[in-house]
């Protein structure tokens, strides 16, 4: 195949599997729905979970799609030839439908027919097996690698460690996976040898998990169950593709990185040989201008924390290469011109993202100059970076650690991670405190009995009263068989009218009653939703003992619903009054409804001045005067955005969705 680029491998990668038989599907957004297992999507099938499950039925059996990716577990090893932190992922599947055979057949012409590859430089990897799991190694794998072509000594059984692939999360669909790597020349090692170590790292590099086959769905639990059919998953970096295609040295010599870091060189004034922190600096603004398009802004904690993490660094290297003054946005507009034509919500989002990292730029700058400076008097003073000075930068600077390490080790001198490490524990040891109350939180693994029960009916959209019963009991975080009067405890029911906390709204609370014995009661002070989709109703017993197995009566306090709807409605007409007085860029980033109080999070590139919240106040009033009813609709969600309804970015709404209107305005 002749030298191209990303956006020609991306079409042939895609029309190809469209001319056998695959669907050509939307990536989704960075940012998962409905899997809090999930920082960011970091799989192709990520989104896709619930159709491998048989949760959800996919809109063909066979599909295909290229998804950008965040992965930060190897965050330290960028730079080097292929290691990056924003990807895109060219991905095919196959669910319910043709399985190992036809996948290595398809993987086999596409590398060796449309993009062209000599085959002689093909090996592959296949699951050696695994004791632990009770789980032979994959022969059918190998097999069909012979039949097309791969003789025996280019075939690879490795162990589940590599060749066992997890599920895209804590939980869900995995399988053993066989991998193909491009022979890149002797100048990059040693050829391998049957029977000895495979090196993935220089010579030999990955371009292809060309399946993974997905046969079982590992539970909250950590065991492994069969799934009620089975499907492929692939999935191959774009970059990765590129640089085997054009025999490149690296990753950043494709066409997707190349023109970025030529202008992080500019910004800083640095030409000449391209430097590891020019590779760094790139890779580390391409996937923070990726992750804030998709509405996520830097912050201390959670997603925020990635972007935030990933500035920093680029800000301290660029200060420690003593640049005082240097400008992000030609980085900005170059990744916007990389990506924007593939993902058009980049070029919308460009000017509230730069503004962002701008102002996180100008926030930092100053704080790194003044940790820089720590940084030289410790090295000066001691010749080393202890744990405990790293922390300190840490604590009270804001340098990660990481950065410290490599400027540590710019300046000739060492640093103790491990006594960073012990510090950082203590430090989050005593941040933590302890749990008195014992209750379970929301991402606890449940026991398996209670895990494969049906998830909690909500009737609370229809009445503020219903009968159920009590399938499960926990106190303390571990399951009983009943609760006195004067304990605590956390009640499922199969079904109830107490909306759980989500989308920002906090739970219902109300009381509980059990019929039919001795009329024990309680009362429900918060309503969660655990992962399993179980209501968890944080119950205080007052009066009788409630056990496993009851049925009981469950009542919604009806002023405090009252006052959350209220509020809940506020939040909505705020974001209409927002986005016509600021602009349509305004989204929605995160809210809190309570009964007595509401807070609404939404993007916009800086503070608004005083007259703009006067006329959003203003608005919303007016609205609030005209007394307009609320009227409520169940339709599909493509009929729900066609009639201008607002919805989240990438929420999975299910085949029907409800949607509230007041007047014309919200």
């Amino acid at each position: 195949m002749p030298a191209t680029d990303g956006d020609t491998i991306r079409e042939t990668f895609l029309r190809f599997f469209e001319r056998n038989g695959h669907r050509r599907i939307e990536g989704a957004s960075l940012v998962p729905v409905g899997d809090p297992t999930l920082l960011f999507v970091n799989a192709g099938m990520a989104p896709l979970k619930k159709y491998f499950t048989g949760e959800k039925v996919p809109p063909a059996p066979d599909l295909c799609d290229v998804q950008g990716c965040v992965r930060t577990k190897d965050i330290d090893d960028v730079g080097d030839r292929h290691h990056i932190t924003y990807f895109e992922m060219l991905g095919s599947w196959s669910i319910g439908h043709y399985f190992k055979e036809r996948a290595v057949e398809l993987a086999y012409a596409l590398l060796t027919g449309d993009f062209g590859l000599d085959p002689r430089r093909l090996l592959v990897t296949v699951f050696g097996g695994d004791e632990a799991l009770g789980l032979p190694a994959d022969e059918e794998s190998a097999r069909a690698w012979e039949r097309v072509g791969i003789p025996r000594d280019r075939i690879v059984a490795l162990p589940a460690e590599d060749n066992f692939w997890g599920p895209a999360g804590q939980s869900g669909p995995c399988g053993p996976c066989t991998e193909v790597f491009l022979d890149t020349g002797e100048e990059f090692g040693p050829a391998y040898v049957p029977g000895g170590a495979f090196d993935t790292k220089r010579r030999y590099i990955e371009i292809w998990n060309a399946g993974v086959f997905m046969q079982f769905d590992k539970g909250l639990d950590g065991v492994l169950r069969p799934l009620p059919f089975t499907s492929v998953d692939t999935g191959s970096g774009l970059e990765r593709m590129e640089l085997a295609l054009n025999g490149l040295g690296s990753v950043y010599d494709t066409s997707l990185l190349a023109p970025l870091v030529r202008t992080v060189q500019d910004v800083l004034g640095e030409g000449g040989e391209i430097l590891h922190h020019h590779r760094v600096i790139a890779d580390h603004m391409r996937a923070a201008v990726a992750i804030m398009s998709d509405g996520v802004r830097p912050g201390n904690e959670g997603r925020g924390y990635i972007p935030r993490r990933l500035i920093r660094k680029c800000v301290t290297m660029a200060i420690g290469r003593h640049r005082e003054r240097f400008d992000l946005e030609p980085i900005v507009d170059a990744v916007v011109r990389s990506l924007g034509p593939t993902y058009p919500r980049m070029v919308g989002e460009r000017a509230a993202v730069t503004a962002a990292i701008l102002a996180e730029r100008d926030e930092f700058g100053d704080t790194v100059r003044r940790g820089l400076d720590r940084l030289d008097r410790v090295v000066a003073r001691h010749g080393r970076v202890s744990g405990a000075d790293a922390f300190h930068l840490f604590a009270t600077y804001g340098l990660p650690v990481e950065i410290t390490r490599d400027l540590a080790a710019a300046r000739g001198v060492s640093l103790d991670r491990e006594e960073f490490d012990d510090a950082l524990r203590r430090h989050r040891e005593l941040s933590r405190g302890t749990r008195a109350d014992q209750r379970l939180r929301v991402d606890d693994v449940l026991p398996a009995s209670v895990v494969s029960r049906p998830a909690t009916e909500f009737l609370g959209h229809d009445t503020l009263w219903a009968e159920g019963t009590v399938p499960t009991l926990f106190s303390g975080g571990t399951t009983v068989d009943a609760v006195a009067a004067g304990s605590d405890a956390d009640l499922i029911v199969d079904r109830t009218p107490f909306y759980g906390e989500g989308g920002g709204q906090v739970g219902d609370r109300g009381t509980v009653r059990v019929l039919g014995r001795d009329g024990a009661l309680g009362e429900i002070t918060e309503t969660v939703v655990h992962d399993s989709g179980g209501h968890l109703h944080r119950v205080g017993v007052r009066a009788g003992v409630l056990r496993v197995g009851d049925t009981v009566s469950l009542t919604v306090d009806p002023a405090s619903r009252a006052d959350t709807a209220a509020n809940h409605t506020a939040t909505h007409l705020l974001n209409a009054a927002l986005r016509a007085v600021l602009g349509p860029h305004v989204r929605q980033a995160g809210s809190l409804v309570e009964p007595r109080r509401l807070r609404f999070d939404f993007t916009h590139p800086g503070p608004p001045a005083a007259d703009e919240l006067a006329a959003v106040e203003r608005l919303v009033n007016e609205w609030i005067l005209t007394d307009a009813p609320r009227r409520v609709e169940v339709m599909a969600p493509e009929e729900a955005k066609a009639s201008g309804a607002v919805s989240l970015e990438g929420e999975d709404y299910g085949p029907a969705v409800r949607v509230l209107s007041f007047g014309d305005f919200s």
